[in-house]
C-alpha cells in the first residue's frame, strides 16, 4: 500500500503533509496570537466561541491529534511493506514514539514547569504515548474505519466515566505529596486525568487512521460523509442540551472533534487534487514535513524570549496578529532555507510568499468565522469592583475565568493602588502590584484596557475622602456605570473583614442607586472576616436572611481552577511565607512561588446576591461586630461615624 502511495507522487501523498502543514500553522499562529496579543484565541470574541464552547471554529489541537493518527497508520503500513509485523512492528512503533513521550520531559520542563508534564498537560507527550498504544495494537490487527471511529467514541467517553468515581480524585492531581502517591497520579494523569490523556489523545489518532485508509482507498467521500454525520450529531447534541466543551473534553466533544477535522481533510485533499492549488500548497506540505522542529521552536525561540523580556501579552489586537504572522512564516522561511541547502538548490523566496499568503488566510477565516458565529449570541457585561491588586483574583478569579470564557465582557474597577502610605508604601511598589494584576488578568483574558484604576492610597481611605470625597467617589462609579451598561457587578461582601472591603461595598452601592439605571444584578463575593480567612459571618450571627440569600460556592472545572492559581501566581509581592523574591520569580514566578502564594490565597469563590444592609449597624446581629478593631488599629466606630455623616449629608 505504501509503496503505491509512493509511486503515485506528490498529488497522492503529500495531502498528509500538507494535514500536517495546515493544522501545524493554524494552532502556532493561534499560539503566538495569544503570546504576543492582549487577547486571546481561548477566552476572547470573536476567536472564542461560547455558543460552542470552543476556541476557534477548529480548536488548534484538534486537527493535528488526527493527523498525527494517520502517520502512525502510514509508519506502519510502511515497515509491513518492508517484512515487519507483529512484536516486531510494534516495537518500531514504541522507538519511533515513545521518543515523543522522553523529548517532552525536558522541553515541558524547561518551558512550563515540571508540573505541567506530570499533568500531562503538553501535546508532545499526549501524541507519543498515544501513537505508542495504537502503533502496538494495530501492529498485530488492522480495524475497518467504521470500527475505528465506533472506538474513538466509546474511549474518549470513559474520561466522564473514570473522572467520576471517587478514586479518580483520591491522589493529587499535581506533583505533590510522597513517592506512592506521585506515582499512583501520574499515571491517572496520562490515562485519562490529563488534558492530554490517552483517552483523551487516542480517540483523535485512531480517526486519523480511520481517515487515511479511506483516503488510500480513493474513497474520500467517505471522510466527508463522516465529516457531516459526526459533526450534525454534535450540533444535534448542543441543540438538546449535550453541548460539547472544549475544556471539559466531555463525550459529546468526540463528535465536534471527528466531524470537523474530517471536513477540514476533505477540503484540503480536494485542494491538493486541483492543479491549481496543488502547488500553491507546498510551502503547507513543507511546513508540515518539519512539524516537529516548527513545534518546538515557535516556544522555544518566540514564547520563551517573550516570557524572560516580560512582554507577554504586551501588543494590541492587530499588532499581536501582525506579529503572529510574520513569526509563523519566519519559521516556514527557516524550513525552506535548510531544505534548499541541503537539496543544494536556490532560496525560493516565492514559496515564503506562498506561506505568508497561506497564513493570512488562516488569520481571516479564524476572525471571520467566530464573527458570524459569535453574532449568533449576545454576551453580557459584567463590573468587578474590588479595593486592592490580588482582590479581583482570590475573591472572584472564578467568576472572571467562567464570563470570559462564556463570551461575556469583563471591566475591573479597582479603588486602591495596594501600596498603603502607613506602611511606607512607595511608587515602585504600587506599579509592582498593578503589574501584578495586569498580568493575571491577561490570563484570564482581560486586557489592560478594561482595567479602570481609582488610584485611591490603600488602607482606611474612606477616611482621607471624608463626606465630600465620598460623594466624588459614588460620583465617579455612577459614571462609570452608566458609561458601561454592565448587566452584574461584583462586589465586597458587607462584612467586616476589612475596612477598604466595606468601604468599596458601601460606595458601589450609592453609586448604583445614583444612576437610577434598572435592572443591573448586583453579587457579593467574600474573602474574609473577622472570623477568618474565606470564612463568611456565621448564620446565626448574620443579619443576612440565608435561606434568601444563600452564600453559593462557584462551581469550577479542574482547568478552570489551574487557571485561577496560575492568576494568583503572578502575586509575588503578596506571598506570605518568604519563598518568594522578585529578583527571581518576577515577571515568571517559579512553581514554589506560586505554590506558596496560592497556599495562604487560593479558595473557591463565594457568592451571593446582594441583600440590602444598614450600614449604620455592623453586618452581625445585635451590632455586634461594631468594635472590633481592624488592620491599622483603626476601630470601626470611625467607620461609622463617617457614613452616618454622609448619610446625614
Amino acid at each position: 500500500m505504501f509503496r503505491m502511495a509512493q509511486e503515485l507522487g506528490f498529488r497522492r501523498l503529500a495531502y498528509v503533509d500538507v494535514f500536517r502543514g495546515f493544522a501545524l500553522l493554524y494552532m502556532v499562529v493561534c499560539h503566538l496570537f495569544t503570546y504576543f496579543s492582549d487577547k486571546s484565541v481561548y477566552t476572547s470574541k470573536p476567536y472564542y466561541i461560547p455558543a460552542l464552547n470552543i476556541p476557534t471554529l477548529l480548536p488548534p489541537p484538534y486537527m493535528f491529534f488526527v493527523v498525527a493518527g494517520m502517520s502512525v497508520w502510514l509508519m506502519l503500513e510502511k515497515r509491513r511493506d518492508e517484512g515487519c509485523s507483529g512484536i516486531t512492528l510494534a516495537w518500531k512503533g514504541i522507538r519511533r514514539y515513545g521518543i515523543y513521550v522522553l523529548i517532552s520531559l525536558p522541553f515541558t520542563w524547561f518551558m512550563f514547569g515540571l508540573n505541567a508534564y506530570f499533568t500531562w498537560a503538553e501535546a508532545i507527550q499526549g501524541i507519543g504515548l498515544a501513537a505508542v498504544v495504537i502503533a502496538s495494537i494495530l501492529s498485530f490487527k488492522r480495524f475497518k474505519s467504521e470500527t475505528l471511529l465506533l472506538a474513538s467514541i466509546i474511549i474518549y467517553s470513559l474520561k466522564d466515566v473514570l473522572s467520576s468515581t471517587s478514586i479518580a480524585w483520591s491522589v493529587p492531581y499535581n506533583l505533590e505529596g510522597g513517592i506512592t502517591a506521585s506515582i499512583l497520579g501520574l499515571l491517572f494523569n496520562m490515562t485519562f486525568r490529563g488534558w492530554f490523556s490517552l483517552v483523551s489523545a487516542a480517540p483523535m489518532l485512531l480517526a486519523g487512521v480511520a481517515f487515511i485508509q479511506w483516503f488510500t482507498r480513493g474513497e474520500s467521500k467517505k471522510v466527508f460523509q463522516a465529516g457531516v454525520l459526526f459533526f450534525a450529531t454534535a450540533m444535534l447534541l448542543q441543540i438538546i442540551g449535550f453541548p460539547a466543551n472544549y475544556y471539559e473534553r466531555n463525550w459529546p466533544t468526540i463528535f465536534y472533534i471527528i466531524g470537523i477535522s474530517a471536513l477540514a481533510c476533505t477540503l484540503l485533499h480536494h485542494l491538493v487534487e486541483e492543479k491549481n492549488w496543488g502547488g500553491k500548497l507546498k510551502p503547507v506540505s513543507l511546513y508540515g514535513f518539519f512539524s516537529l522542529y516548527i513545534y518546538l521552536g515557535h516556544f522555544l525561540f518566540i514564547v520563551k524570549p517573550l516570557e524572560i523580556t516580560g512582554m507577554l501579552g504586551a501588543f494590541n489586537e492587530i499588532s499581536g496578529w501582525i506579529l503572529a504572522a510574520m513569526a509563523t512564516t519566519l519559521l516556514y522561511a527557516l524550513a525552506e532555507v535548510y531544505t534548499a541547502r541541503k537539496k543544494k538548490v536556490g532560496f525560493k523566496l516565492l514559496n515564503t510568499l506562498d506561506f505568508l499568503q497561506a497564513t493570512i488566510v488562516v488569520v481571516v477565516l479564524i476572525y471571520a468565522t467566530g464573527f458570524v458565529l459569535n453574532g449568533f449570541s449576545t454576551g453580557e457585561k459584567i463590573l468587578v469592583v474590588c479595593a486592592h491588586p490580588d482582590d479581583e483574583t482570590f475573591g472572584a478569579g472564578g467568576v472572571i475565568i467562567k464570563n470570559v470564557l462564556a463570551g461575556n465582557h469583563v471591566k475591573i474597577l479597582m479603588f486602591t493602588d495596594g501600596s498603603p502610605s502607613e506602611f511606607g508604601g512607595t511608587r515602585e511598589y504600587a506599579k509592582q502590584r498593578r503589574m501584578e494584576l495586569e498580568k493575571a488578568m491577561s490570563v484570564a483574558g482581560v486586557a489592560k484596557r478594561d482595567i479602570v484604576y481609582l488610584g485611591y492610597d490603600d488602607l482606611n481611605f474612606i477616611f482621607e475622602l471624608g463626606k465630600t470625597g465620598i460623594d466624588e467617589s459614588v460620583g465617579r462609579i455612577a459614571d462609570i456605570i452608566r458609561d458601561y451598561k454592565p448587566d452584574k457587578i461584583y462586589v465586597h461582601a458587607y462584612d467586616h473583614g476589612n475596612l477598604d472591603h466595606d468601604s468599596v461595598n458601601y460606595i458601589t452601592v450609592r453609586a448604583i442607586e445614583k444612576t437610577g439605571v434598572m435592572g443591573i444584578k448586583l453579587y457579593e463575593f467574600t474573602q474574609y472576616t473577622k472570623f477568618g480567612y474565606h470564612t463568611p459571618i456565621p448564620k446565626k450571627l448574620s443579619v443576612v436572611d440565608h435561606e434568601k440569600y444563600p452564600v453559593v460556592e462557584l462551581k469550577m472545572t479542574a482547568a478552570e481552577e489551574d487557571l485561577k492559581k496560575k492568576m494568583g501566581g503572578y502575586y509575588v509581592s503578596q506571598d506570605q511565607y518568604g519563598v518568594c523574591d522578585l529578583t527571581t520569580d518576577w515577571p515568571e514566578p517559579r512553581k514554589e512561588c506560586a505554590d506558596s502564594i496560592n497556599k495562604f490565597f487560593y479558595h473557591k469563590d463565594l457568592i451571593r446576591k446582594y441583600p440590602g444592609y444598614d450600614y449604620t449597624k455592623s453586618p452581625c446581629l445585635n451590632d455586634s461586630c461594631r468594635h472590633v478593631e481592624i488592620h491599622g488599629g483603626v476601630n470601626w466606630s470611625g467607620w461609622y461615624s463617617i457614613i452616618q455623616e454622609y448619610e446625614n449629608r
